[in-house]
């Protein structure tokens, strides 16, 4: 498609996370949440709380 298209990038400096497969979608979807300021405190209780079972 080089030549015949447009293509896009965006260059970041940010983590990156595979989400192929559902364990990987939760990774990337909690690690973001434990490190989120006014958030992060509370995800972790949660987290803490369903892990004691």
């Amino acid at each position: 498609m080089i030549g015949s298209r447009a293509f896009h990038a965006l260059t970041f400096d940010s983590r990156r996370f595979d989400c192929g497969s559902k364990l990987r979608f939760v990774e990337a979807t909690l690690a973001p949440a434990l490190e989120r300021e006014g958030m992060g405190a509370d995800v972790r209780a949660i987290a803490e709380r369903m892990l004691k079972g």
